[in-house]
């Protein structure tokens, strides 16, 4: 068994192909390409076959997440909802 397999959570699996990168991401094929191409996402290539290491897969998803995190407000980040505003905030004084 690998270091990688035994990871509560972390499929056996370490390469995964474009097309299964993006089916375990949710995302399709053309965006995974595009994220790849970009940098977004490391990838290599064995042979003539394009693999993108699962390690490389869970670094996006943390950059993500806290990209996402640092963007919200501080209140917005206590409760995990957003701020609903009241009427006096959403008029505007004439």
């Amino acid at each position: 068994m690998t270091e990688h397999a035994g990871r509560a959570g972390a499929p056996g699996r370490l390469l995964y192909s474009i097309e299964e990168a993006a089916d375990l991401l949710g995302i399709g094929r053309t965006f995974m390409f595009h994220l790849v191409a970009t940098g977004e996402i490391n990838s290599f290539k064995i042979g003539k076959r394009r693999k993108i290491a699962r390690d490389a897969l869970d670094g996006y998803i943390e950059r993500l997440r806290s990209e996402q995190s640092a963007a919200r407000p501080d209140s917005d980040r206590q409760t995990g909802r957003r701020r609903r505003r009241s009427r006096s905030e959403t008029e505007s004084p004439t």
